[in-house]
Parts: structure tokens; C-alpha cells; sequence
């Protein structure tokens, strides 16, 4: 089964300059910024979307009610993440989101 936790995985720092050929792993922080502002209002939307969606399927509304717990939590790291990239401490986020996952 394909966990809706293991996506959209936070970029990991390791500290090395990339390899030659290859992107860097860790983004600058401006425009990891504005990436996790975009992903912010994408989730927002869809859970608006979700919440606007009405049914009487049961098991419609069970998947509904699992997909939006999954985008409320995915909303929260990315703020977590935002305010930790403000605050210079996001290897120590990527290590909590990896433990929080485990």
C-alpha cells in the first residue's frame, strides 16, 4: 500500500557540496520559502475542496475524512518546516519529521 506520509519528503542537508553534474540537495532560502508557501495554499485548497465535497457513501466519506487528516498533518509540517527555516534549525526538523514517520 502506498503511504500518503512518505511524499513530498523535506529536502535533506548533508553538509557536502553536491556532486558534480547533480542538483544540490538543500535549496536556498528564499526559494524554499516560496516553494512551501505554494505547497501551503495547494493544501489548503484541496482541503477546502475536500470539505466542500458532500455524499452519502459512507466508505466515500471515510476516504474523504483520511485524505484530509493526511493534508491537515502535511500543512502542519510545512509550516513547522517555514518557521524553522526562519529560525536556521531545519536539520533538526528533518530529523524530528524522519522520526515522527518511523
Amino acid at each position: 500500500m502506498n503511504d500518503p506520509f512518505k511524499q513530498d519528503e523535506p529536502p535533506k542537508f548533508t553538509g557536502r557540496p553536491p556532486k558534480p553534474g547533480k542538483p544540490p540537495l538543500f535549496k536556498d532560502r528564499r526559494a524554499h520559502r516560496i516553494e512551501l508557501r505554494n505547497k501551503i495554499s495547494g493544501f489548503k485548497e484541496e482541503i477546502n475542496e475536500l470539505k466542500a465535497f458532500k455524499t452519502d457513501d459512507e466508505s466515500k466519506q471515510a476516504e474523504i475524512q483520511q485524505r484530509m487528516s493526511v493534508l491537515k498533518t502535511r500543512l502542519k509540517e510545512c509550516e513547522m518546516e517555514k518557521e524553522s527555516i526562519e529560525q536556521f534549525n531545519h536539520i533538526q526538523f528533518v530529523k524530528n519529521v524522519k522520526k515522527s514517520r518511523e
